[in-house]
């Protein structure tokens, strides 16, 4: 898992090499910022299928604490029979309702009350569903 957090990080980054990212150096140090912490948080939520926070990078600040988190997480779905592996399709909508935006006839009021109101897991939910993720 290590290993893939730090390929994801040094593909956002725009290295050559996962070896460009030492494992135990802040992603902050590294140059990661806002962007580009949704951009590796994107990647590894495709590849593990797991839901994961916006502030995935902000709550595990290095390669090696992600990688933990990460291989905990997939760990935890293994064993309660959950998706979860790389082969699995990434889960969506795990905040149970729809955006309206997703509901056809929803008017523009009722998006952008939802929105007003939303967390940033359902923010960035809604502009996966609307433009997609990658």
């Amino acid at each position: 898992m290590l290993r893939t957090v730090r390929e994801h990080t040094a593909t956002v980054l725009g290295y050559d090499s996962a070896t460009a990212i030492p494992a135990e150096r802040g992603f902050l140090d590294l140059g990661i910022d806002s962007l580009t912490a949704v951009e590796l948080r994107n990647r590894l939520k495709t590849d593990t299928g797991l839901p994961l926070p916006a502030t995935l990078v902000f709550d595990h600040p290095d390669a090696t604490r992600l990688a933990r988190h990460l291989a905990e997480a997939l760990a935890a779905n293994d064993a309660a029979g959950a998706p979860g592996d790389a082969d699995a399709e990434p889960r969506r909508g795990t905040h149970g309702a729809a955006a309206p935006a997703a509901v056809p006839g929803a008017d523009a009021s009722d998006v952008s009350g939802h929105l007003q109101s939303a967390d940033a897991d359902e923010l960035f939910d809604f502009i996966d569903r609307e433009f997609g993720s990658d």
